[in-house]
């Protein structure tokens, strides 16, 4: 049996997904989301720190569709797309579909050992 590849954590980055607004009727997670922006953006100390060593990908609406309806959890079809992840489709949970693929390039890119 080989020996497991000793990662250096010095060069591995990670990835930070932040998710807001899955559910429609969570309003205050947009404010959150958008504080959390406003304070990676920020010129302070501990956020240079957080932007050296992660890649944040924000996804500040999850269900756009469901909001413009004004749907409580649902989106424009009536699922509720926390309950979907394990069987999206592109035409019935497009944004999780989307956020999916997203991941999967991400783990198979490059990007992860080049950095």
């Amino acid at each position: 049996m080989e020996k497991p590849i000793k990662i250096n954590v010095k060069n591995k980055i990670r990835l930070i997904l932040i998710i807001a607004r899955t559910h429609p009727g969570e309003s205050p997670s947009s404010y959150v989301c958008q504080g959390f922006i406003e304070f990676l953006l920020n010129n302070n100390q501990l956020s240079n720190i957080l932007r050296e060593n992660f890649i944040f990908k924000i996804i500040p609406m999850l269900n756009p569709d469901g909001v413009f309806l004004g749907n409580n959890r649902c989106n424009l079809i009536g699922h509720d797309l926390n309950r979907s992840w394990h069987h999206a489709t592109i035409f019935s949970h497009p944004t999780v579909y989307a956020t999916i693929n997203m991941l999967k390039e991400y783990l198979n890119s490059d990007v992860r050992s080049s950095i």
